[in-house]
């Protein structure tokens, strides 16, 4: 549902999206999936973003930056 809501589209379209992509790949589960996509390098780069949240208002929390001088 998360998914849906950040791409504005129905569950259900996503979860078909799932299914044919997990059928193309060869992918029993999800983690299949993600693994599957990972070797042929279809993942976008950097890491996924958090569904932590911090705070009141629900915000995602922000790692400090680090300096590297």
């Amino acid at each position: 549902r998360e998914i849906a809501e950040v791409l504005g589209r129905s569950p259900r379209t996503v979860e078909a999206h799932r299914s044919h992509l997990m059928q193309k790949l060869g992918a029993a589960n999800i983690i299949e999936l993600l693994l599957r996509a990972a070797e042929l390098g279809i993942l976008p780069n950097g890491p996924a973003p958090s569904t932590e949240t911090g705070g009141t208002n629900g915000s995602p929390l922000q790692e400090e930056a680090s300096e590297s001088k």
